[in-house]
């Protein structure tokens, strides 16, 4: 099973890198359909969420503390 997530989850972040891959600098302002956040702070909390994952997983944050 927790092979299979990470499986999932890597090939999610492959994808994302190629989506993103392809933006123009101006595309970071663009809205979403999140009202509070624009692509920038999409891709931030992508980022930040992918380094919690890699965090937790290396025992570098106790579960307990999320």
């Amino acid at each position: 099973m927790a092979h299979d997530a990470r499986v999932a989850l890597e090939r999610c972040y492959a994808d994302m890198t190629e989506l993103v891959a392809g933006f123009e600098p101006s595309d970071l302002a663009r809205p979403t359909p999140c009202a509070d956040f624009d692509v920038r702070a999409v891709v931030s909390h992508v980022l930040a969420a992918a380094q919690m994952f890699v965090d937790v997983n290396a025992g570098r944050v106790p579960v307990n503390k999320l």
